[in-house]
């Protein structure tokens, strides 16, 4: 099996013609990639130029630390949920009618944003959403170091994988947020992958000294992310899943896909060739129209 960078194919894939291009099913398999919600540091970074703050619109790393979701972010996965819920699960989706649930499993990187943009977008699931370390954000900023395998356990511990499941108390109004996702009831976790590095990020990120004088971290070289989009599409192509979501971050998935840049809680689907690696971008997906607000 081989992959190489950028293997988006040229042509997108019309979604009405979605059926006749998937000829080899037990080797095709649907992603829903998803970026997280607006975080922290997305807002500062917004600001800075919105209202000219010249000192931080000089500044790279504001050293927030695992940027989290702010208010607008969870916001936006809430009103993500609302608009895509009966496209994921209704088997109406790109996966086909055959399919009792559209998405058969979650995928997301260990960073809070990615996390806690699952635990909203999907609050009422009974999917579990694998936590793997190789989908984290490239290293460029102390935002993308995210916490140690222990204090991840530590936060998310009502939520991993085990814990008991009562019935579901999750309210569905407007104005769900974090504090309001019933532990009992929110998506699981899977924390398998970690294995047994605390520190699960790009090993050189706080270890060597950055090469510009404006760097708080050793930025990650393009290699070593596309050595692990590699890896995330050689596990997923041994899972038995045909359809998938991933909640990442964006220049992650820029250089797996090979697409623009998306927008916070943008849903882009695409059809991966299990036998070269290839993704293929599937299109006229209304349902998927980035958050605006």
């Amino acid at each position: 099996m081989f992959f190489w960078r950028r293997k988006t194919s040229d042509a997108a894939i019309p979604i009405v013609n979605l059926s006749k291009a998937i000829q080899h099913p037990e080797k095709q398999k649907v992603v829903y990639v998803i970026r997280h919600g607006e975080s922290a540091y997305n807002k500062w970074r917004r600001d800075s130029f919105k209202y000219f703050r010249l000192r931080d619109m000089c500044t790279y790393d504001p050293l927030m630390y695992d940027a989290p979701l702010n208010e607008r972010g969870e916001q936006q996965a809430v009103e993500c949920r609302q608009r895509t819920q009966q496209f994921f699960t209704s088997g109406s989706g790109v996966c086909g009618s055959e399919q009792p649930n559209n998405i058969q499993r979650v995928y997301v990187s260990p960073l809070s944003r990615a996390v806690d943009t699952v635990r909203l977008l999907f609050a009422k699931s009974s999917l579990i959403a694998t936590v793997l370390p190789c989908l984290t954000e490239r290293a460029e900023t102390t935002g993308d170091i995210g916490l140690t395998k222990s204090k991840f356990i530590d936060k998310y511990a009502h939520a991993l994988v085990g814990d008991a499941v009562s019935p579901s108390t999750v309210s569905h109004s407007e104005t769900l947020s974090l504090s309001s996702v019933s532990p009992e009831t929110a998506i699981k976790l899977d924390v398998s992958s970690f294995g047994d590095k605390e520190e699960w990020w790009y090993p050189s990120a706080l270890h060597e000294r950055p090469r510009w004088w404006f760097q708080r971290i050793r930025r990650e070289p393009k290699a070593n992310v596309d050595k692990r989009a590699n890896e995330f599409v050689k596990h997923l192509c041994t899972q038995p899943e045909r359809c998938v979501a991933v909640v990442g971050h964006s220049h992650f998935f820029m250089q797996w896909t090979g697409t623009r840049k998306l927008k916070n809680l943008e849903v882009r689907p695409f059809l991966l060739d299990c036998s070269t690696g290839k993704l293929t971008q599937i299109t006229d997906t209304n349902l998927f129209m980035q958050n605006q607000n």
